[in-house]
């Protein structure tokens, strides 16, 4: 006889044509996980990389609880999930950022929402759980502290699933306040940072337990072997994060440089003025940076309120990056009002000019809650509000100088060029050697991606 309550915690599917490749395991579940007390076992499914979508009756007569994480792509997914376990008699839980958004709508599919980050609600909410009095909604009156965070419950993953299972927070937050970006109403607009000596003890333990890189699943036999030093991923949204943070950051960097692993992280493109940070991150192991560039268009640069990326700087920075042995991945945006039909062209153009490492192209999207949302909704532009299309890949409002439709297969054809064999072998980085091995990885991964979803 089962005595401990079973939860099960579910990360789900938002569209099923998906890449294993570049799959990240989902951070913030892991946290809830080890918020979590030990009198209860915990069951992670995570759609995005197990072979089937998840069947609700392989769990009905098991699981006590479900606990799912929220994206807006993920929104009817979750719901669809959340309804019929509910049928069942099984409580829901939901949180995320689409629930804290719109936790009324959450709310109709779920026994109760978590509004905003778990710490504090989560215990809450099984104190009420455990009592059969679910409040309907938690949220926190401010947000938590960082410190003496538990590390995540990395044992619940199904580490062969992913190409690096091992990644980590260090801040939330973000004082930038970009048009169509969420984070802040999730994280808010100032940096947390967590204390320095919880992340490196963190990261030890991670190099202890998982001394091994990336196996032969995802690089084949070739490229698994150039592979010497375990990998790690940042998911900070700005791993150097803002200029008052800049000593805790070189400080962090140092720590890192005797532990011996490579890394990865997203930043913005200004970090590149700082070339002691960046000489100390390439130092430390960084091998690789998502940059979001967003567009080589300036009017469209200051409809996004990205004043602080500047069209003259990119060919610099990324020439800087290069210079200390970080590849780049340059992510661009399609559909701003000021884009023209020669965007596509241009934006390729320049990817290949400056030898990006390898490109991300999306459509704009006005999640719910951005300042993008709200000026489109006041404009009667939103088209559609099925949540399963706000996956970046559908123009979900009415661009001012294409059809939606125009823009989706502008955007699909603009990615498959980027991919082309002729492409890739024009940016590739000859004489650079540092970068080989990242580069390949990046664009067998993005090209299969690609090719697989078109």
């Amino acid at each position: 006889m089962r005595k401990q309550k079973l939860i099960l915690m579910v990360a789900p599917v938002a569209n099923p044509l998906k890449s294993e490749l570049f799959a990240f395991p989902p951070l913030g579940l892991l946290y809830v996980a080890a918020l979590t007390p030990s009198s209860y076992e915990i069951i992670l499914y995570d759609e995005n990389v197990e072979p089937q979508p998840l069947n609700v009756n392989d769990f009905a007569d098991q699981v006590d609880l479900v606990a799912l994480t929220v994206m807006t792509s993920q929104a009817p997914r979750a719901y669809q999930l959340a309804d019929e376990f509910r049928k069942r008699g099984i409580p829901v839980v939901m949180g995320g950022i689409h629930p804290t958004i719109l936790p009324q709508e959450a709310k109709q599919h779920a026994s109760a929402v978590i509004i905003g980050e778990a710490e504090g609600t989560w215990e809450k909410f099984l104190i009420d759980w455990e009592s059969n009095s679910i409040q309907p909604f938690y949220r926190n009156e401010r947000f938590p502290s960082l410190e003496g965070l538990p590390f995540p419950r990395r044992d619940l993953l199904s580490r062969e699933s992913y190409i690096i299972p091992d990644t980590i927070n260090v801040f939330r937050g973000c004082p930038h306040n970009c048009s169509f970006c969420s984070v802040t109403r999730f994280f808010g607009r100032t940096y947390r940072y967590r204390p320095l000596p919880e992340v490196i003890r963190e990261i030890e333990k991670i190099l202890v337990q998982s001394p091994v890189s990336p196996g032969r699943k995802f690089l084949g036999n070739l490229l698994w072997k150039r592979i010497s030093h375990p990998i790690i991923g940042f998911m900070d949204d700005n791993i150097f994060g803002g200029e008052k943070t800049r000593d805790y950051t070189a400080k962090l960097l140092k720590a890192l440089i005797p532990l011996k692993f490579y890394w990865g992280g997203q930043a913005s493109v200004n970090i590149a003025k700082d070339e002691k940070l960046l000489e100390l991150a390439a130092k430390s192991g960084c091998k690789v940076l998502f940059i979001g560039l967003e567009s080589i268009n300036p009017k469209s640069l200051k409809e996004a309120r990205k004043g602080v990326n500047l069209r003259e700087n990119y060919y610099k920075a990324v020439k800087t990056f290069h210079k200390h042995g970080i590849a780049v991945i340059g992510a661009f945006v399609f559909g701003f009002d000021s884009d023209d039909p020669h965007i596509f062209r241009e934006t390729l153009e320049f990817s290949q000019a400056v030898k990006l490492d390898a490109m991300q192209v999306s459509i704009l999207t006005p999640l719910p809650g951005t300042a993008l949302w709200e000026k489109l909704e006041k404009e009667n532009r939103i088209i559609t509000k099925d949540w399963k299309m706000y996956d970046f890949t559908y123009a979900v409002y009415k661009p001012r100088n294409f059809t939606p439709e125009e823009l989706k297969n502008a955007r699909e054809q603009a990615h498959r060029r980027a991919y082309s064999l002729k492409s890739i072998l024009k940016r590739f980085p000859w004489i650079d050697y540092r970068r080989w091995v990242v580069y390949s990885v990046l664009n067998y991964g993005y090209r299969k991606q690609i090719f697989k979803r078109i």
